[in-house]
């Protein structure tokens, strides 16, 4: 039963910890979009997250594993951390004015939730105080709504009513 959530979590790590980190300078990784860089390093936090989290939820709320479940509480999971506590976690990348701080190079730093965002929304056409505030702020409420409406606001609850 506990299988398959072990065996996405292991991969996920193995993944995130193991496999990405070499990449940051690679000629491959530098060709890659921002959008790109995000998918592929967040590959592995999302394996992580869906099969602990995912797995877990889905458990305790039908007493077994559903694999649909554990997929849809896992993305659900997945977009709170990724879109609202990695876009808080420092270095920001752009500041109140709508400066970028950090440029990218050949780092981690594009893979960052609020890099690829933030160029998303400039992208849009969004610039100066507007550029940070849909970052830093818009994007973390859309991000919890969407998740709450993807996990089921019953649901949401309901798990956290067993957890208390």
């Amino acid at each position: 039963m506990v299988v398959l959530p072990i065996t996405i979590s292991v991969f996920g790590a193995v993944w995130f910890a193991l496999v990405v980190p070499g990449m940051a300078g690679s000629e491959w990784w530098q060709g890659l979009s921002v959008y790109g860089k995000w998918v592929v390093y967040n590959a592995g936090m999302f394996a992580v997250i869906t099969g602990l989290f995912g797995g877990l939820v889905s458990i305790i709320l039908s007493h077994r594993l559903s694999v649909v479940q554990m997929l849809v509480n896992g993305l659900a999971g997945f977009m709170v951390f990724s879109f609202v506590l990695d876009v808080y976690q420092p270095p920001y990348v752009i500041d109140k004015a709508g400066t970028w701080l950090i440029t990218g190079g050949d780092t981690l730093a594009e893979a960052a939730s609020d890099f690829m965002v933030a160029t998303a929304w400039e992208a849009l056409g969004a610039g100066g105080s507007m550029l940070y505030y849909l970052t830093y702020i818009v994007t973390p409420i859309m991000v919890v709504i969407g998740a709450v409406f993807l996990f089921g606001l019953n649901r949401f609850t309901q798990l956290f009513a067993e957890a208390i």
